[in-house]
């Protein structure tokens, strides 16, 4: 029974005054066990007493030798059965472990000079909201070694794309690149090992990123999390501080991101390490002096797959049917996935590409493409432009139902709105087609100038800011001479 039970009956037997029945009755507890507590004293004896087993008894001095010497339960078990012991294995083992406590293993504290090693790992976050849906999210995280700054990106899968992206990303993020990368035994990373302390093979895709940008991937002995425990301290640390108690199922990736990344910036690089006199904010700029350069183009991070193009004009990728252009039904394409986007490759040439899907057995279609079948299928025109046009926006079956009772030739202005999509975008013309709805302006030409208008308004764009190449803002250029164009 628990000590405060027993204080508790104590408690209502001496200051309450109560009985035993009584007692009983409060605490729903049996009135043997109530008598039982109150033979004893209110501040019971907790000194241990070991037990000596009966069996084991003529045997103690015999295992405490061989416990001295550094043999296990079994062997010391197997020694006194020679001598006639016949009692069980549990017994020597309960007696060795009041002898010889359990070892604890030890590790060094890790140190790494500017530049030289940054760690990486993935961590399961729960969810997150993709479309109406929910899937498991996921987070990568790299940690420089010597001034603990870190880079968090959540991301929707743990395989090649995302790894090799994310790597890139963080490179970019932190203006150059450490000498070594240590990473676990993840199959992205290391296609296997031949034994427990045999060498690791690194994966080919992850060599060849390596070799662009000229680091050394390390990756951890087989069960050795603790060679990289800079990196796991932060995953505990990332989910303490970061994610517990937000709401990561109501929320999207990139709102996520977008959080995370002030969260880096504001907390993480702020935080004190452990002697409390340092930040990785003050230890970055060391860090990054020792940092190897970006190379001049970034590596591509895109994983190449096969597929066939169906009659319906359909790429199938993770169980998502990507629309193409109609002229490439039946045929053999790659399909070249990154994690925010996917293209659509024959022969080396681009032929459609779509943002990534990672919902479940949903059509991702471009107009433009269906349109062109329509085109000359003109039973089915109506029926698919009309149904194109209501995956627009929410607002696009009102904006139908009006442009039916008011335009006779309400399948010419829907089929020149599906045009506009593929120049202006479809985020675009949801925006165009609810300021039409708002002012009761129903009809193609409406839609189009809303859109123009919106683009002449938009602000032009800022000076190119150079910010890995501050180099390039100190070429002087030579003045010319004008004085010919005086009169």
């Amino acid at each position: 029974m628990k000590r405060y039970l027993h204080l508790a009956i104590h408690d209502l037997h001496d200051t309450g005054g109560l009985g035993s029945r009584r007692i009983s009755a409060i605490l729903g507890i049996p009135r043997t066990t109530v008598l039982r507590h109150l033979r004893q004293p209110r501040v019971p004896d907790t000194t241990l007493s070991i037990r000596t087993p009966g069996k084991l008894t003529p045997y103690l001095e015999e295992v405490r030798r061989l416990a001295g010497d550094g043999l296990s339960s079994v062997q010391i078990r197997r020694r006194i059965a020679e001598q006639g012991y016949d009692g069980g294995e549990s017994t020597v083992r309960n007696f060795v472990r009041t002898i010889r406590p359990a070892r604890h293993e030890a590790f060094l504290e890790l140190h790494f000079e500017p530049g030289e090693v940054a760690q990486v790992d993935f961590a399961e976050c729960g969810m997150v909201r993709t479309g109406e849906e929910r899937r498991k999210l996921h987070a990568f995280l790299m940690v420089l070694g010597y001034s603990r700054r870190l880079f968090v990106r959540f991301i929707m899968r743990e395989n090649t794309e995302h790894f090799l992206a994310c790597h890139r990303e963080a490179f970019e993020r932190f203006g150059g690149i450490p000498r070594k990368v240590m990473v676990d035994n993840c199959k992205v990373a290391v296609v296997h090992t031949d034994s427990l302390y045999g060498a690791a093979v690194i994966n080919p895709r992850y060599a060849d990123l390596a070799a662009h940008y000229g680091f050394l991937p390390t990756p951890c002995n087989v069960l050795c999390p603790n060679e990289k425990g800079i990196v796991e301290r932060c995953v505990g640390y990332l989910r303490t501080s970061f994610l517990n108690g937000l709401d990561t199922a109501s929320m999207t990736l990139e709102a996520l991101n977008a959080a995370v990344d002030n969260w880096c910036r504001d907390v993480a690089d702020l935080r004190q390490l452990k002697g409390g006199h340092n930040t990785p904010q003050s230890l970055f700029p060391a860090e990054k002096a020792a940092l190897h350069s970006l190379p001049t183009m970034p590596y591509d991070c895109a994983a190449l797959h096969n597929v066939r193009i169906s009659k319906q004009c359909r790429a199938t990728f993770e169980t998502n049917r990507y629309s193409v252009p109609m002229d490439y039904a039946g045929r053999m394409a790659e399909l070249s996935a990154l994690p925010d986007k996917v293209r659509i490759l024959l022969d080396g040439k681009c032929i459609a590409e779509h943002a990534r899907c990672y919902g479940r057995s949903l059509a991702v279609v471009a107009a433009a493409h269906d349109m062109e079948l329509v085109a000359r299928r003109k039973r089915a025109a109506k029926g698919k432009a009309r149904e194109l046009f209501l995956n627009l926006s929410a607002r696009a079956a009102d904006y139908l139902a009006e442009l039916e009772r008011r335009r006779p030739d309400w399948f010419l202005h829907i089929s020149r709105i599906l045009a506009l999509e593929s120049e202006h975008g479809r985020s675009e013309l949801a925006k165009a087609m609810e300021d039409a709805t708002a002012m009761e302006a129903y009809g193609a030409e409406y839609i189009a100038n809303l859109l123009a208008a919106r683009r002449r308004l938009r602000p032009e764009p800022s000076p190119l800011q150079l910010t890995h190449r501050t180099d390039l803002l100190d070429i002087d250029v030579e003045r010319a001479d004008l004085s010919a164009y005086d009169i």
